[in-house]
C-alpha cells in the first residue's frame, strides 16, 4: 500500500502493515486529534493521531535502513526481523490514545481495571489512574492486533517490549546478536531523545498549525544515525556531521513547546475539560473494556460536552468557545524562581479576595520534557566521531539542555471573559 503524505511525501506500507491499518482499532485513530483543542488557536491543526502513527512508522524504517555496521552483526533473517519489528513498534506506539489525546488521561479508568497484571507484574494498583501506554500494551496483547502482527512474522511481545520494557520476552536473547544486544538501539528509536516519534511530530505539528518552530534538516540526521557499540550494546549514534541539525532539533523542540503546546488558549481548555471531568455532574466515562473504547473518540467527547451544557458550566464554555481568559502571566528561568512568584501570588491573593474564579497553569509538566534534568538514561544516545570511532554522550554535547538554569518556565492565571474588563486594572496596579 501506497500513500500520499503532506510530510514525508509518498511512503509506503506492506501487507502485513496494511491489515493492521484497516484494523478497527487502528482505524479509530483517524477520530483522535493529534492537538487536541490546538485548532482553537491555530485552526489548520485537525490532524489526527492516524495520519502521525503512519510518519512514525515511515521514519522508523527510514532510520533502520540508514544504520551503518548493521551487515556486519545481523545475518539477513536477523535484520528483516528487526526492521518490521521497529516499523510496528512505531505504528503502534500511539494506538491507546484517548479523546483529544493526552488531555482525557485525566478521565481514565484505575489502572486495575484494564487487567494487565498478565502481562506486566504489579500493574494491579487501585490508585493509580491508566494511561494510554497501559491501552496500546493490552491492544497489542490481548486484541484482533495479536493476531495480525503474528502474521506479519513478528511475535506481539516483543512488539510490546519496544513500547513497554516490562512486557516479559519469550526469549531474552532475540535482541542478541553475534554477541551484540540491539535492543537498546531499537528502543531508541521508538522513545529516545531523538526518536522518530518526535521527529515525525514536529515537523507535522508545525505544518498544520501553520507555524516553521519544529522544521530543521530532518533528512541530514536521517542520513547521518548510526550505529554505536559499547560494552557489548548497540546504541543509537548521530554523525559528527550532523551535530548542528541536532542542535536545531532540539531548539526546535523548545520553541515548539513554548509557542504552540503551551499555547495559552489550548492550555485553558485543557483545564476547563479537567474541570468538567471533575464535575459532580459529568456523565463522561471510559470503559477499561476495548469493546467499548474503540468507540470513545473525540466525537463521543464533543456529543457528550453538547448534552451537558445546559446543567455545567464548563462544558457550556467549551462547546460555546467562551474559555477562560488570561489576564496575568510571568516568565522566569528556574533560578528566579522565588522572587517571580512572589508577585504572582499577590495577583491570586487578590482574585480570591474579589471573590473572581481564575485558573492557575505552570509549563513544568511541559517543559521538563526537554531538558535532561532527570540524569542519564539508561540508553544513552552518542555524537560519533567517526574519522576516529570516538564518542561523545548526546546529553554531554548538548549542555544547554543540560543545566537547571537554563529551564524556561510560565505561570499563568485566567479568569471567565466576562470578569476580565473589570479587574484588569486592578491587575495592572499591582
Amino acid at each position: 500500500m501506497r500513500i500520499l503524505d503532506p510530510i514525508h511525501k509518498y511512503i509506503t506500507f506492506s501487507d502485513g502493515e496494511r491489515s493492521l491499518i484497516d484494523s478497527v482499532i487502528f482505524q479509530r485513530l483517524r477520530y483522535i486529534r493529534q492537538l487536541g483543542f490546538a485548532e482553537f488557536a491555530f485552526p489548520g491543526a485537525l490532524h489526527s493521531r492516524f495520519l502521525h502513527s503512519l510518519g512514525v512508522c515511515h521514519l522508523a524504517g527510514r532510520a533502520f535502513d540508514s544504520l551503518r555496521l548493521l551487515d556486519d552483526f545481523l545475518s539477513p533473517q536477523k535484520k528483516k526481523d528487526f526492521r518490521q519489528l521497529v516499523r510496528l513498534a512505531a505504528l503502534l506506539h500511539d494506538v491507546g490514545h484517548g479523546p483529544l489525546s493526552h488531555i482525557s488521561e485525566t478521565a481514565m479508568p484505575p489502572l486495575s481495571e484494564l487487567s494487565l497484571s498478565s502481562f506486566i507484574s504489579g500493574e494491579d494498583d487501585k490508585k493509580i489512574k491508566a494511561t494510554h501506554e497501559n491501552y496500546t500494551i493490552k491492544m497489542i496483547l490481548n486484541s484482533e492486533l495479536k493476531s495480525k502482527i503474528k502474521a506479519s512474522g513478528v511475535d506481539p511481545e516483543y512488539v510490546a517490549h519496544l513500547i513497554d520494557d516490562r512486557i516479559q520476552l519469550p526469549d531474552k536473547d532475540f535482541f542478541i546478536s553475534k554477541g551484540i544486544d540491539f535492543k537498546p538501539l531499537l528502543k531508541q528509536i521508538i522513545s529516545s531523545d531523538l526518536d522518530m516519534d518526535r521527529m515525525d511530530y514536529l515537523q507535522r505539528d508545525s505544518f498544520f498549525c501553520g507555524a516553521d518552530y519544529g522544521f530543521c534538516d530532518h533528512e541530514w540526521i536521517l542520513n547521518n544515525v548510526r550505529v554505536y557499540i559499547q560494552n557489548d550494546r548497540a546504541f543509537l549514534g548521530i554523525g559528527q556531521k550532523a551535530v548542528y541539525s541536532v542542535e536545531s532539533f532540539f531548539l526546535g523542540r523548545r520553541h515548539m513547546n513554548l509557542a504552540i503546546y503551551f499555547h495559552n488558549k489550548m492550555v485553558a481548555m485543557d483545564e476547563m475539560l479537567c474541570h468538567y471531568f471533575d464535575s459532580s455532574d459529568c456523565d463522561f466515562y471510559i470503559s477499561a473494556s476495548l469493546e467499548e473504547y474503540i468507540h470513545c473518540t473525540d466525537y463521543s467527547l464533543f456529543a457528550n460536552l453538547r448534552s451537558n451544557v445546559h446543567k455545567n458550566e464548563w462544558a457550556r464554555r467549551i462547546i460555546e468557545n467562551q474559555p477562560y481568559e488570561r489576564i496575568y502571566e510571568i516568565q522566569y528561568v528556574y533560578p528566579e524562581k522565588e522572587a517571580k512568584l512572589e508577585k504572582f501570588q499577590k495577583v491570586k491573593l487578590f482574585l480570591e479576595k474579589q471573590g473572581v474564579s481564575f485558573i492557575h497553569t505552570n509549563s513544568l509538566a511541559h517543559t521538563k520534557k526537554l531538558y535532561f534534568t532527570q540524569g542519564e538514561s539508561s540508553f544513552p544516545l552518542f555524537i560519533v566521531d567517526e574519522s576516529t570511532g570516538s564518542a561523545l554522550s548526546l546529553r554531554e554535547r548538548m549542555k544547554m539542555f543540560n543545566q537547571t538554569e537554563h529551564v524556561l518556565l510560565m505561570d499563568r492565571l485566567y479568569v471567565p471573559p466576562e470578569d476580565k474588563d473589570k479587574i484588569h486594572k486592578d491587575i495592572v496596579k499591582i
